[in-house]
């Protein structure tokens, strides 16, 4: 259970490194989301931050033993506690900002993707839709027929509203499923973490990279095929990584980065460190490669400080709770 445990932690470390190096890109690189490592990062991070929360969430959820109640209230705890906080007492402190208007404190409830801590209310209706169908479906067919009717109930309605992000909210839906149900399922896990799976995988994921995000002329068209390919990305990230970190000994200063920033990895995606001025941008003069590993640098660094105030955090009774959900040991 060490291991398991250990390789958990390894792969939320290096899903909250993405998200930080993402956050990098979009603001301080004349590409933007067109940069292809920030292309390459936005395919797969979040589905993949989902996939974890759903293969841990099967293996520890105690529903059976503990009751809905606890389940809900846990979290709860854990995950609508932070995001009220930082969502709306955090800012009276940072930078003296609050709604003036009705209007304003709504919009600041939205949860779109990329918007206001969107992840964590998300993560909670997902880890609700779970408790209802852990509660009202025992087989696995009917698991595997509601889950993609849920699915597709996402997919419809993106469609006929014409909202693009509730495609995007299906993709991870089905990230959480998947890493749920491949949790639970021995024969499947065996069979993904074959050798031969992670390598096709791997390439077919690589292969999927060159294309992401597909440009073409037609308006209309792209947008669809890019939710194809970002599904498929979703998909095989989750199982090339998913190998990878079952199978690779990284460096031992490697692994003990990645289990620390996993095990923390609220913290890092909620402390709103950032080290560089809000206007700058990245000179095309410096070399791609050069400006690669600096950003790899500064979001090490920005972890690693968020990382540092989290632990002081952690230690003072209240404080842990109300910003982290976490109880001072």
């Amino acid at each position: 259970m060490t291991d398991r445990l250990t390789f958990i932690d390894e792969m939320r470390g290096i899903a909250i490194l993405t998200v930080v190096i993402g956050h990098i890109y979009l603001p301080h690189t004349s590409e933007g989301i067109m940069h292809p490592i920030a292309s390459i990062i936005y395919s797969f991070h979040m589905s993949f931050f989902f996939f974890i929360s759903g293969y841990i969430n099967q293996k520890t959820n105690k529903i059976n033993s503990k009751g809905c109640y606890n389940f809900i209230s846990k979290k709860a705890t854990s995950l609508l506690i932070p995001y009220l906080f930082w969502l709306l007492i955090a800012p009276l402190f940072i930078n003296n900002s609050f709604p003036s208007t009705i209007q304003e404190l709504i919009a600041r409830f939205s949860f779109f993707p990329n918007k206001h801590y969107w992840f964590l209310p998300t993560l909670f209706i997902f880890m609700m839709l779970y408790l209802i169908g852990n509660k009202l479906i025992k087989t696995n067919k009917a698991i595997l027929l509601v889950s993609t009717l849920s699915i597709g109930c996402f997919c419809i309605c993106g469609f006929l509203f014409h909202q693009y992000f509730l495609f995007i909210y299906g993709i991870y839906w089905f990230s959480f499923l998947f890493g749920s149900f491949l949790s639970q399922n021995k024969l499947l896990e065996e069979f993904i973490t074959k050798k031969i799976i992670f390598g096709i995988s791997a390439l077919l994921l690589c292969i999927a990279w060159k294309f992401y995000p597909i440009e073409i002329n037609n308006p209309t068209w792209r947008p669809f095929l890019n939710i194809i390919l970002s599904f498929f990305c979703s998909l095989l990230g989750s199982i090339s990584l998913l190998n990878f970190f079952r199978k690779v000994q990284l460096p031992l200063i490697i692994q003990k980065y990645l289990q620390e920033m996993g095990k923390y990895s609220l913290i890092i995606y909620v402390v709103p460190i950032t080290l560089l001025p809000k206007d700058f941008i990245f000179s095309s003069t410096i070399s791609a490669t050069l400006t690669n590993l600096i950003i790899l640098f500064i979001a090490v660094l920005q972890t690693l400080i968020s990382y540092t105030f989290g632990r002081i955090i952690y230690e003072i009774p209240f404080l842990s709770y109300i910003m982290f959900g976490k109880k001072a040991r």
